[in-house]
């Protein structure tokens, strides 16, 4: 039990530490020193329990095969590269986060109640963004957001280094603020989360009640308590300028319903969303993004923005390079690149490139393990089961995360990442921990041979 407050409360602090990162960096200290305490006390917890098994399936192993793989990587980098001080930032902002998937997978090993709880952290920050969002969208709105200190600093940030008075009015001018509309600083970013957390909470408005878990709330009162918060989670998606976000949130709910038989659930539920954005006056809002992001004009391409998302011939000149090496340690290394260039709209697709072969195959077969993990547990746990509908969540969460990070990538920001690997945690153990019961349940109704 000790060791499990432990592992509770260090998952609770590096989730903090990662969504107020750039709140402690802009109002306390100004130092990315900020995101070294969560790995740097995952390790020290991991080497004081030397004894535990930490590597019994395949997840653990890619997740650990992930880490070492930026290590080498940032060795090579700090002997060829230029800027040694970017090659390590890489390594602590991409890699070192991944660390929490083991403290996640220890405190969720053997308990379904440890991963419930940690699933209602997901709703809790739900809420708060939910409240973060509208608040300063409010101040925003008003003209009030220079109060707000981290929107203070984007706007220093922004202007910084231009003297012209004119020149600096100009500047300003295309400076929008709603791009910072949240704690993570960056209105794409809260975009994602906003999505993500969408995801994972719906399933369970589509779950039927089960009074073998009583003592949870969340999930006994689900549709109460949860659709509210999935209808605020829609109103942000449509407020921030992340039209990505908002569009894989549209897919994952036609998926869900057309693949779990939901569909005329998943269509009510279309039609209340239909009717809460029509009486909050936000249809307005979505239909001018949805024109806009689609057949706006796109001055870098001389076309629409459509035409500019759909253009994938740049994308393929990208990965034509001069030096082989690139493909295999990637053009961050090689190429000294810290800020990935967006060479078309579609900016996943050029992280291969840029990150190296061996990340986008360690990343790829980790990717489709937990989707295999969903799909199994789907298939062969019965629907009023809780692990059935949070293997439904788990699903949903990566999806969205692939499919709102295909423009303008956010997943490697502070506190999604951290939120990413402590999934992937909990995946990894629900799935063992199911599949284990499964087989000892088959062992045990085997008739004996005569």
């Amino acid at each position: 039990m000790i060791q499990e407050t432990i592992e509770y409360r260090l998952l609770l602090i590096s989730m903090l530490i990662g969504f107020f990162y750039l709140v402690l960096r802009y109002t306390v200290l100004n130092t990315f020193m900020w995101v070294l305490i969560p790995p740097i006390l995952s390790l020290l917890y991991i080497f004081t329990n030397n004894k535990y098994r930490w590597l019994s399936n395949k997840m653990d192993k890619i997740i650990l095969y992930y880490i070492i793989n930026g290590f080498i990587i940032t060795l090579i980098g700090l002997l060829v590269a230029l800027n040694k001080f970017n090659i390590s930032r890489v390594f602590i902002h991409l890699y070192l986060p991944a660390l929490l998937y083991f403290i996640s997978r220890k405190y969720t090993a053997f308990s379904i109640n440890n991963i419930l709880k940690l699933t209602r952290i997901v709703w809790i920050i739900s809420i708060f963004f939910i409240i973060d969002i509208l608040i300063e969208y409010y101040f925003i709105g008003t003209g009030s957001y220079m109060m707000i200190p981290w929107v203070k600093e984007a706007v220093r940030e922004y202007t910084a280094g231009i003297e012209d008075a004119s020149a600096l009015e100009r500047h300003y001018m295309f400076f929008n603020p709603i791009m910072v509309s949240s704690i993570l600083t960056s209105g794409k970013g809260a975009g994602i989360l906003v999505a993500v957390c969408f995801a994972f909470l719906f399933p369970f408005a589509l779950r039927k009640r089960n009074n073998y878990y009583k003592k949870s709330e969340l999930f006994n009162n689900s549709k109460v308590s949860v659709l509210p918060v999935l209808l605020m989670l829609i109103t942000c998606s449509i407020l921030l300028p992340n039209f990505s976000a908002t569009l894989s949130i549209i897919l994952f709910l036609l998926f869900i319903g057309f693949n779990t038989k939901n569909i005329i659930k998943t269509l009510l539920f279309i039609i209340i969303i239909s009717l809460f954005i029509v009486l909050t006056s936000l249809d307005e809002t979505l239909i001018t993004l949805f024109i806009v992001k689609t057949i706006g004009y796109n001055p870098s391409s001389g076309g629409t923005n459509l035409e500019a998302i759909l253009s994938i011939v740049p994308i393929f000149q990208y990965y034509i390079v001069d030096n082989p090496l690139a493909i295999i340690f990637g053009k961050i290394i090689i190429e000294d690149l810290y800020i990935v260039p967006s060479p078309a709209e579609l900016d996943l697709l050029v992280y291969p490139i840029n990150y190296g072969l061996s990340w986008f195959i360690i990343t790829s077969s980790g990717i489709l393990i937990a989707l295999k993990y969903c799909r199994q547990i789907i298939k062969y746990v019965p629907k009023l089961n809780i692990e059935h509908t949070l293997a439904l969540s788990f699903l949903g969460f990566i999806l969205v995360m692939l499919l709102s990070n295909l423009h303008y990538p956010h997943f490697d920001d502070h506190g999604i990442v951290e939120l990413l690997f402590i999934m992937l945690g909990m995946l990894s153990s629900m799935h063992e921990m199911t599949f284990n019961r499964l087989q000892t349940s088959l062992i045990t109704n085997q008739s004996p041979i005569v």
